[in-house]
Formats: C-alpha cells, sequence, structure tokens
C-alpha cells in the first residue's frame, strides 16, 4: 500500500508514512501548518505544533480518537471505561474549556459548557484527513478558550481518488462497519473534488448493560479553479453510550487505602450526544499576492441524559470493617443492596452556533499579513428552556516577516472581541525563531482569555451576569534541530502559563435560588501551569524508526487563597514508539507512560501506569488489506479515573478494499 507523505510534529511523531520518501527526512520546510490561518512551515513557527496525517491514523488501526491524541506532547485524559465512554481531555495542565476545538474551520466549543464535552473520545478517526495541534494560546487567532492551546480537525476530502470500504470486529463487543468515496476530476476549466465517508459502530463496555453506538457521515464538494474556490461540509456524529451506577466517596480521604468503589451494572443509564456540523466557504485568489476568503457555518448539538429508576441494580460487598453506606454500616464481606436512585432523570440539553469570518491575506516571499473579521452567536437550552444567547464581533490581524536570508522571522497577532454579556476583550502575541545550520530558536508571548460560558452566566440557580472573562499570559521557549542529515529530529519547549480570574462556584454569595440560600459562579481563582516537552525521532535506516517524548507539567489552581495542585494532572507522561516495515507488512509498538494523578477530588493519588500498544497491518493484494490494534498488551492494572474500572487487554482485527 501506498502511504503519502507526511509529518506529525513535534518530532516525535514525525509520519511513520514518511518513511517511503527518503528525499524529505528532516526537511522541515516541507511541513506546512494551515490551522495557523497563514500557511507556515513548521521550521519557521514560533510555537510547538503538532500534525497528523491521516496515514499516521490509518497505519495504527486506531478505533478511539483518544488514542490519536494521546501520544501527542502535553495531551493527556481522564478516560472512564472502554472507547466512546466518558472522556475528558487535558492539555499543558488546563481542563477541556481552555482547549479550543475546531473542526473544517468551524469552533465546536459549545456555549453553555465552554468546551466540546465528550466530542474527543466520539468522533471517529476515520473519517479525519488531518488534525493539527497548537500548543499555547491563539487568542489572537481564534479568541476565547484557548489559553492550552488549539485542536483542528480537518475531514477527509476529495484530495485523494479511492473507494474504501472496511469492517472491524474485536474485544467489548466492537462491531464497525465504514466506506469512504473520495474523487476529483476536471470540470469546467477547474477541478471538482467530493467525498463521502460513512461509518457505523456497536460496542459493548466493561460491565454489564454497557454499550457504544456511534454513526458518522461526513461529505465534502469542493470546486477549484486559478482563482476562485468554492465548497461545502457537512458532518454529523450521533453516539449513544450506556454506563454502570458510580458510587464512590465524596468525602475528603486521608489516604488511598480509604477509597472504594462500587460499579454496578444499571440497564437504563444512558447519554446520547448529536453533532451538526454545516459550513460553506468562498475563496477568491485577487492576484499572485491578495486573496480574501469568507465562511459561513452552523452548528447544532444535543446531549441527553436518562437515567431511570429502575430499584434494585445488584449486590456489593463491604470492602472493610465498619463501613457506612447509605446510613448502614457493615463488616468487611458484608453483602450490600445497591439501588438505583428513587426518581428517573431525562435531561435534554441543546445549542446552536451561527459563525461567520471573513479573511483577507497578503502573501509575498518575506511578509505574510492577515486581516480578519468574525461574527459568533451561540444559544442553548437546558430542558427546552433558553438559557441565554451568547454573541460577540471580533476584529483580528496577524503577521509573519521573514528578515531576508537572516533565518529570522517575526510573528505577532493582534484580536479585539466585543461581547454583548460581557463587554470587550484585547488578545495578543508576539514570536520569534531563528534558524542557522538546521537548528532553530524560538519563543513566544501570548495573552489569552477564557469566556464566560451561558451557564456561568443565565443558569437559573446559579448563574451571575457579572462574570468576567478569565485572563491569560503564556511565555514560551524553544529549540529544534535536526541532525544525521535528517535522518534524526529533536525538539525541547519550555513554557509558564498563568490564568486569572477564574471562574468558580462562590458559596458565600447569598442566593434565595439555592437550595441552602448561599452560592453563585464568581471570579476570584488562580491558575498556574509550567513545563517542558522534549521529544525526538531517530531514523535508523527506511524501515526502521524509533521516536519518544516527555512531557513534565506542574499545574497548581488557587481557591480560598491556597495553591493546590491541579486534579488528574501527570507531572510526568512519555511515549516510546516503534515502527518497521517488512516488505509491506508494517508494524508499530507504543508504549505510554502516565505518572500519578490527583483523583478529582484532589485528596489521594492514583497510581501511575505503563501501557503497551501494537499495531499491524498487511497488504494481502491489491485491494485488500488486513490490520489489527492490540491496546494494554500485557493486561496492566491502569487507574485513568479512581473508581472506573478499565477495560484491560483489548483488540479490534479489520478487513479493508480499497480501489484506487
Amino acid at each position: 500500500m501506498n502511504f503519502k507523505t507526511s509529518y506529525t510534529l513535534p518530532l516525535f511523531l514525525l509520519s511513520q508514512a514518511a518513511l517511503a520518501d527518503n528525499s524529505v527526512l528532516g526537511h522541515l520546510d516541507a511541513v506546512t501548518v494551515t490551522a495557523t490561518k497563514l500557511t507556515k512551515s513548521i521550521s519557521q513557527m514560533t510555537q510547538s505544533v503538532t500534525v497528523i496525517d491521516e496515514s499516521d491514523i490509518e497505519e495504527q488501526a486506531f478505533n478511539d480518537f483518544t488514542e490519536v491524541l494521546r501520544q501527542v506532547p502535553g495531551i493527556e485524559f481522564k478516560q472512564a471505561g472502554g472507547p466512546g465512554q466518558f472522556s475528558y481531555i487535558k492539555l499543558r495542565g488546563f481542563s477541556a474549556g481552555n482547549i479550543l476545538f475546531v473542526l473544517d474551520g468551524v469552533i465546536m466549543n459549545q456555549g453553555s459548557t465552554g468546551d466540546a464535552r465528550h466530542l474527543m473520545g466520539q468522533i471517529d478517526p476515520n473519517s479525519i484527513e488531518r488534525v493539527e495541534v497548537l500548543r499555547g494560546p491563539q487568542a489572537a487567532l481564534y479568541g476565547a478558550n484557548s489559553t492550552a492551546g488549539v485542536i483542528a480537525i480537518t475531514s477527509k476530502s476529495g484530495k485523494q481518488r479511492n473507494i474504501n470500504m472496511a469492517v472491524e470486529t474485536g474485544s467489548l463487543d466492537w462491531n464497525k462497519a465504514r466506506v469512504s468515496i473520495r474523487d476529483n476530476q476536471q470540470l469546467a476549466g477547474g477541478e471538482l473534488q467530493y467525498a463521502l465517508n460513512w461509518s457505523k459502530t456497536d460496542g459493548g463496555g466493561v460491565h454489564k448493560h454497557e454499550f457504544f453506538k456511534d454513526h458518522t457521515i461526513q461529505g465534502k464538494l469542493d470546486y477549484l479553479t486559478d482563482t476562485i474556490d468554492v465548497g461545502i461540509n457537512y458532518f454529523r456524529s450521533d453516539n449513544k453510550f450506556s454506563y454502570a451506577e458510580l458510587d464512590e466517596p465524596y468525602a475528603a480521604l486521608s489516604s488511598k487505602s480509604d477509597h472504594w468503589s462500587f460499579q454496578t451494572p444499571d440497564p437504563h443509564q444512558d447519554s446520547r450526544s448529536v453533532n451538526d456540523v454545516i459550513s460553506a466557504y468562498l475563496t477568491q485568489r485577487i492576484n499572485d499576492q491578495w486573496q480574501h476568503k469568507l465562511r459561513l457555518s452552523k452548528t447544532d448539538t444535543l446531549y441527553h441524559t436518562v437515567d431511570l429508576a429502575d430499584g434494585f441494580l445488584g449486590n456489593q460487598l463491604a470492602p472493610f470493617n465498619n463501613f457506612s453506606f447509605e446510613g448502614a454500616t457493615y463488616n468487611a464481606g458484608d453483602v450490600i443492596a445497591i439501588n438505583d436512585r428513587s426518581s428517573s432523570r431525562n435531561t435534554m440539553s441543546t445549542g446552536e452556533s451561527l459563525q461567520a469570518n471573513y479573511e483577507l491575506i497578503y502573501a509575498m516571499a518575506e511578509l505574510q499579513l492577515l486581516v480578519g473579521a468574525e461574527y459568533f452567536d451561540a444559544s442553548a437550552k437546558t430542558d427546552r428552556v433558553k438559557q441565554g444567547d451568547s454573541k460577540h464581533h471580533s476584529l483580528y490581524t496577524n503577521a509573519e516577516y521573514a528578515v531576508g536570508d537572516s533565518g529570522l522571522v517575526l510573528a505577532m497577532g493582534l484580536r479585539a472581541d466585543e461581547h454583548e454579556a460581557w463587554g470587550s476583550q484585547l488578545s495578543g502575541s508576539i514570536g520569534a525563531s531563528y534558524t542557522v545550520a538546521q537548528q532553530s530558536v524560538f519563543g513566544n508571548i501570548s495573552s489569552s482569555f477564557r469566556a464566560p460560558t451561558l451557564s456561568h452566566l443565565y443558569n437559573s440557580k446559579y448563574g451571575n451576569e457579572g462574570v468576567t472573562p478569565e485572563e491569560g499570559e503564556t511565555i514560551e521557549l524553544g529549540f529544534r534541530q535536526t541532525l544525521l542529515q535528517g535522518d534524526a529530529n529533536w525538539e525541547l519547549t519550555l513554557w509558564k502559563s498563568e490564568l486569572d480570574d477564574v471562574i468558580f462556584f462562590d458559596s458565600s454569595i447569598i442566593n434565595p435560588l439555592s437550595y441552602n440560600g448561599f452560592g453563585k459562579y464568581n471570579n476570584g481563582d488562580k491558575q498556574r501551569t509550567q513545563g517542558v516537552e522534549l521529544s525526538g525521532v531517530v531514523y535508523v535506516n527506511d524501515r526502521l524508526s524509533f521516536n519518544a517524548n516527555y512531557t513534565y507539567t506542574d499545574s497548581w489552581i488557587k481557591k480560598n487563597g491556597e495553591w493546590d495542585r491541579t486534579v488528574q494532572i501527570a507531572r510526568n507522561k512519555a511515549n516510546l514508539a516503534l515502527r518497521y516495515d517488512l516488505e509491506g507488512l508494517v508494524l508499530n509498538a507504543n508504549l505510554y507512560y502516565a505518572g500519578p494523578r490527583l483523583r478529582w477530588k484532589g485528596d489521594v493519588e492514583m497510581d501511575a501506569y505503563t501501557r503497551a500498544d501494537v499495531s499491524a497491518r498487511y497488504p494481502i493484494n491489491d485491494n485488500f488489506d488486513v490490520y489489527g490494534r492490540i491496546e494494554n498488551l500485557f493486561d496492566e492494572e491502569i487507574e485513568e479515573g479512581l473508581g472506573y474500572e478499565q477495560p484491560g487487554r483489548y483488540g479490534v482485527l479489520g478487513l479493508e478494499y480499497s480501489l484506487n
């Protein structure tokens, strides 16, 4: 099978498919980044970035998008259960509310929550053509919610020409079918590109009654000419999962030995998420230097949770003597009857956004300049009751200037946001990179902010319209180098971020609507993160390569005047990967390490773990490939969300038909 040449950066994941073409190894100028809106080469970036191509996803047979991102420096997850279950992403010590998610140029963060909920754990990786992870603030480009960075996803297009069909089966009752039709042809002096990708997944879970179902359909239609590009994109993911009832201590613990948890199968407890995205764009190249682009987009989201009152669910055993549970005391080994909640719960949250973005770009050999304007209107409802609207308009500019042949590149950005609820916000960034003899030093200073969500502002009980944005500042410094005539690369990035006026639940505010008369959202907390990202790759020969990365993250939150370590964040995270191509049989092995992390309460630590994953792909003939993946090969005990049982070792086997 022939793979397109591509890269994943920082250099720990420089695309293994690139080994098929030695002429490009180590040439960072050949790698472009488009999520910056000004097309840039990696060698000139003033911040760290990772680019993942669809061939990387295909080759490692990922069945869960979280596993694609897990190998990226700075990113980690709290995942509760098997594929498609609850998934909470972290980046550089920040939670999902400080990570901006962009799909085909459309912002996916929801107005009600400020994040994309569990989309990163539920999006079908086979619908993706490219992923760009921009680490560090991107507020000058995108506005709110990018203090940690931006994850920009591009769905599959008709740039490639093929018909692809596959079926998969595996552990946890995993069954999946997918079809992809992608083509392009000359039409009336231009090129028509079209793509239609469909997949359906039906899987089980760790416990009885657990399941994961996903139905994804994605299509693109583009018409490209010398002067005008026009296109329309559609994406819909509809997934649903069921999960066991969890009981665990909510009070603070003095040691981990005091922790206990029960996961009891629940036949009627599930969550459904639906994401609809449609966008259209028009790009006109005025001349060799000038072009402008208009994109109009609409998103619709639905999040529906159901928990019927099923009464008796099952029995559990008391973990130790004098164990107290729901008003009764038990000795170790005593049988405890676990009952469901006394009343049913049925909650539906819906949201939509309208987005319009215009950009004017001037590009020459030494100078790139972008001026843009954006309009954003988001709204949300809970159980059909409107929470409120979030409207803003923005003006922004970004520029990159290469100072002759000196190797020095200067970059800057400035953005002004005007929001009808909380007023105005000014964001900026300035950076530089200097390259000489295949080595670069780079640095960047950026401001950022996280906007109040509709829940923070307008929640019927706890909302506070006086809440203002969280404000951040980040300093980054890095070094990247190419060695051995391109057969080895490494990169080092240091960062320090500060976030002030963090929004929190203030229990001291008088609130007659609250059950105890107190409590509303308010500003006042602080968060500080700093760390180191180190990554590298070595190409031993055309067939064998090794890559590795290590991230140190030190993250703290100041609440009630005291600094506490941020929960669910590992100080140490590492990844080591091997790729070997044996005459078409491509083997990948990956070793992932996550250090101790505090549980959600912040009182006790979860154990560190090391997980080994392997994958293989083999072309049977010109049309058929067989592929497989095993995660947690050695069946290690993993604590990612304390109290949640993980699936242990599991695998997937697939058969794929391709016609090019």
